[in-house]
């Protein structure tokens, strides 16, 4: 796992952590160090295929969380994603650029970016180009749904970097994931959790003050243009949600708001959603077998009961 030591700081980005890798060991093929975009050195990747079996293999982008600010690709965080492809699905680990390097929404592109290069070179690696899925937890989660939403909504679509095509995805695993960050402290409050893990949230020095470069309250006309809830289209990809009842960083009604408004305008069908009793912000909460087979199985049916994308 990775390692927080937490010790005296008394904001969030003082935390000092440690990488730990992914628990990869028993994956036989890989590709390691491929960059998908041009410009900073944070633009790899790295692809993991199932041990068995000769593609094309469906694939899932996971994208770590981190509050933005900390970490990088093939960390611990991408152990749940590699339980997935036990179960058939070829997985890519990117990395983007942190907060401190480069604010919003550089972090959408990059993303985009990859899953471009992925379906650009899908023959190559034995990847089927129709059947791609992105997955994330917390800022993850965050960066996933903003760019698979941004899509079909013809946002962050002037391709500033990386190769041009398509980066539609099939569906979404969004756990623990942050939508409206101008409403985070209310939500809390609605929901009377005073005792937070962030509790300089919405300040210029929280985390999603780096992301978006100053206190919520000054840039959230722009936090609310470039959400998730201005994206949504019929052309939205469907969403499994994870979200823990104990979460102390990010509020559960961040995920039931959005998963309440993707079932108003979408249908009930764009969404499955999962309270998991007692979690807390915490990866560890969600890596159970059940949990796995319900990702598995809303991935599967979007990916082969339905017509996959062209």
């Amino acid at each position: 796992m990775e390692i927080n030591f937490y010790g005296s700081a008394s904001l969030f980005i003082e935390q000092k952590r440690y990488h730990i890798p992914a628990s990869a060991g028993f994956v036989r093929r890989k590709f390691l160090d491929l960059r998908y975009a041009e410009g900073s050195d944070k633009r790899f990747l790295d692809l993991y295929l199932p041990n068995d079996g000769d593609g094309p293999f469906p694939l899932l982008v996971d994208v770590f969380g981190g509050g933005w600010y900390f970490g990088q690709r093939s960390s611990y965080k991408l152990d749940m994603a590699l339980e997935l492809l036990k179960r058939g699905y070829a997985v890519a680990s990117i990395d983007y650029s942190l907060s401190h390097e480069a604010t919003f929404p550089t972090q959408i592109y990059e993303l985009k970016a990859a899953i471009r290069f992925l379906r650009n070179h899908a023959a190559e690696y034995g990847l089927d180009p129709a059947r791609i899925t992105v997955m994330g937890e917390s800022a993850g989660a965050h960066i996933a749904t903003v760019a698979a939403f941004s899509v079909g909504a013809s946002m962050f679509e002037d391709i500033p970097f990386g190769e041009a095509g398509d980066a539609t995805v099939q569906a979404v695993c969004a756990i623990y994931c942050p939508t409206d960050l101008t409403l985070t402290k209310a939500q809390f409050e609605v929901l009377g959790v005073t005792d937070l893990w962030i509790p300089e949230s919405g300040e210029a020095n929280s985390p999603e003050g780096i992301l978006y470069g100053g206190a919520v309250a000054d840039k959230a006309d722009y936090i609310r243009e470039t959400s998730v809830f201005r994206m949504i289209t019929p052309l939205s990809p469907p969403v499994i949600f994870f979200h823990g009842t104990c979460d102390r960083a990010v509020p559960i009604l961040q995920s039931q708001t959005f998963a309440a408004e993707l079932i108003r305008q979408n249908g009930s069908d764009a969404v499955e959603y999962h309270a998991v009793p007692g979690a807390e912000h915490n990866q560890r909460h969600f890596m159970t077998e059940e949990i796995y087979e319900q990702i598995d199985r809303f991935f599967k049916r979007r990916l082969y009961e339905k017509e996959p994308h062209a």
